[in-house]
């Protein structure tokens, strides 16, 4: 139950010549459009509410993440891994979410097939898209993702390796990263919320 945030950003910045752009991060928003387009075409519905976001101002210090993680934290209460839905599974609140003036932050649970009341909480976790078609000059040519958490976030990182491992069988190698740093999934973390980029 809860909800999770499928984000990457948009923004792209030089060190040194030209900006990197579709590596970082047009991947990223790509990919989480392709997701959006994919759940929507589906004749299934996900079990939990999405957020599928772009991200602005990552490069310049993780904006745009910090401003929305920072009023998912704030509607969770005081579990800070959680977020409240209202009776009747209907919308949880109206909040000014980043920007539009009493927008419903989540959208009608019962529709999921389950109805929690004011009280319980349901769990928010974040999946962080950054950098994704960057190709390591390492790999020798194979097919690898790093998974960036703190070790406490191993339900996430591990659902995203049985996933893998269905989809893709060993034609993509996973590894993990327990020292998470620089992109919009430390937003998240840096609240007590799992996420991994």
């Amino acid at each position: 139950e809860g909800t999770v945030t499928l984000g990457g950003h948009y923004d792209s910045r030089p060190f040194t010549g030209p900006a990197p752009g579709a590596v970082d991060n047009g991947s990223g928003a790509a990919a989480v459009l392709s997701v959006a387009r994919a759940v929507a075409a589906a004749s299934t519905k996900p079990r939990r509410g999405v957020f599928f976001v772009a991200f602005a101002a990552e490069e310049p210090g993780l904006w745009g993440s910090e401003e929305f993680s920072s009023r998912i934290k704030m509607l969770g209460g005081q579990g800070g891994d959680s977020v409240s839905f209202l009776e009747g599974g209907q919308s949880f609140t109206k909040s000014a979410m980043c920007g539009q003036q009493g927008g419903a932050l989540l959208q009608n649970q019962a529709a999921r097939g389950k109805k929690m009341r004011s009280h319980e909480k349901a769990k928010h976790e974040a999946l962080i898209l950054d950098e994704v078609a960057w190709k390591s000059p390492n790999l020798d040519g194979q097919m690898v993702v790093n998974l960036e958490s703190y070790d406490w976030s191993s339900h996430v990182l591990e659902n995203l390796a049985q996933s893998s491992l269905t989809h893709n069988g060993a034609d993509l190698v996973l590894t993990h990263s327990s020292h998470p740093f620089g992109s919009d999934h430390m937003s998240f973390l840096d609240k007590g919320l799992a996420a991994a980029n």
